[in-house]
């Protein structure tokens, strides 16, 4: 399956940068290399971002069942990250959205 480029949105970049400094400079500029991989790892078609004014980028993607679902993806081990990700295995998809899946020692969730 291949996978149109990902731009990062800019105000994302800027956020990142101002929380992280230059120890997100490598992770940034690889990141839409790391998405694409993902989306081949997991199966899933990636879409547009929906949501960059925070320190996470959220992207739509497709499963190959043709379900839509959401990557979110944060910058490794962030600790909001981390909580968000085990709340929502918590709730298990009970007044949220259900957690398919979360690596948040890389970012994902």
């Amino acid at each position: 399956m291949s996978h149109a480029p990902i731009t990062i949105p800019e105000l994302f970049i800027q956020t990142v940068n101002k929380l992280y400094g230059a120890k997100a400079e490598l992770w940034l500029n690889n990141l839409p290399k790391t998405i694409v991989q993902y989306a081949q790892k997991q199966n899933v078609t990636l879409g547009t971002p929906l949501s960059f004014e925070s320190i996470h980028l959220i992207l739509n993607v497709q499963n190959s069942q043709g379900h839509d679902l959401l990557l979110k993806i944060g910058y490794p081990q962030d600790a909001e990250l981390q909580r968000e990700a085990r709340a929502l295995k918590i709730y298990n998809g009970e007044g949220a959205v259900r957690l398919l899946y979360a690596n948040c020692m890389r970012g994902w969730a």
